[in-house]
């Protein structure tokens, strides 16, 4: 690393604080760069700077109402929660928008297929915003829509539910050419 842009490990602390020394000076940092040697070295210094910057800092010192500190464990668990709620919102949509007369099978990935003879389509499990439209468009295209009506079917469905239509992907085809998927 070259000597100018390299920090001190004294300076990042001071960087993390909300200082930094440069050329001597010190004044406000808005942000800065640190390198460590290993990942394990890097984490540590982290928690022993939260630590000391959650009970020392003169910006907590002085605010009238402290902000509550959520340990891992806690975003965790918001997170799992977020996720079922999802889940359950997902799964309602698909119920909703599925005719009597289709049988449906489950599958683990984001394939479809549908066979028109026996009325059976083949869709992921409605669990995400993406397999829940993959869902969609497939038992629009097994009840008789085209291609194009499916799709905005689905997202029509998708909005009306309140949750978000996903954007399209690009998927790279070995033959270098680009395909747009669900």
């Amino acid at each position: 690393m070259n000597d100018e842009a390299s920090i001190s490990r004294a300076e990042a602390k001071d960087t993390f604080t909300g200082e930094v020394v440069v050329m001597g000076n010190r004044i406000p940092a808005v942000e800065s760069i640190v390198a460590f040697d290993s990942n394990d070295e890097f984490d540590a210094q982290l928690a022993e700077w939260r630590a000391e910057f959650e009970s020392e800092s003169p910006v907590n010192k002085t605010a009238t109402v402290a902000k509550p500190v959520m340990s891992n464990a806690e975003w965790t668990q918001k997170l799992k929660a977020g996720r079922q709620e999802m889940v359950g919102k997902c799964k309602e949509v698909a119920l909703r928008n599925t005719p009597s007369y289709l049988h449906v099978i489950t599958r683990n990935s984001l394939t479809t297929s549908h066979d028109s003879a026996t009325r059976t389509v083949y869709v992921p499990s409605p669990v995400t915003r993406r397999a829940l439209f993959a869902y969609l468009i497939e038992v629009g295209l097994a009840c008789g829509h085209s291609k194009w009506g499916a799709r905005n079917r689905a997202s029509q469905q998708i909005r009306s539910a309140g949750i978000a239509v996903p954007r399209r992907r690009r998927k790279l085809m070995p033959n270098n050419t680009y395909v747009y998927v669900v």
